[in-house]
């Protein structure tokens, strides 16, 4: 499958108001009904695709390994995640949401239902931000790292 035949089908899927992409698109941004936006991408190998969503800016530096190590806890295996998986951009500070596909193993079935739990995951964290929930575990002490005797 070719990533504008895999936005054609999205669009049309979605139902989404999207003017036919161009041949060499390589990005599409989907203004979903709950307010997230959601972005599909063809990385730079051309055989692969991501989804992703903004999720925040770092916190100030006291709170961030604390933020990380609760961010990924939540996507070891991807059971908080949805199969998705957690990344930053340090040049921006922001922190995302992201799911990677090869091209050529898509098929359409199980990558709209792949999506569906995406976006559903993407709304858990967005809301999770939003609402003080993230933060609220962010600033819980840790429990004190186990170590084994030896």
């Amino acid at each position: 499958m070719t990533f504008t035949d895999l936005l054609r089908e999205v669009i049309a899927r979605l139902k989404l108001p999207a003017a036919t992409p161009a041949a060499d698109a390589r990005n599409l941004e989907i203004a979903l009904s709950s307010g997230q936006t959601i972005s599909l991408s063809l990385l730079d190998d051309d055989a692969t695709c991501a989804i992703a969503g903004f999720i925040c800016f770092y916190p100030e530096v006291a709170r961030q390994r604390r933020l990380f190590e609760v961010l990924l806890a939540a996507h070891a295996f991807g059971f908080g995640t949805a199969g998705a998986t957690f990344g930053v951009d340090m040049d921006s500070s922001k922190i995302f949401l992201f799911r990677t596909f090869v091209l050529d193993d898509i098929e359409m079935e199980n990558f709209t239902l792949a999506l569906r739990r995406f976006v559903e995951a993407h709304r858990t964290w967005l809301e999770a931000h939003a609402n003080g929930k993230l933060w609220a575990l962010v600033d819980e002490t840790p429990a004190a790292p186990q170590t084994r005797g030896g």
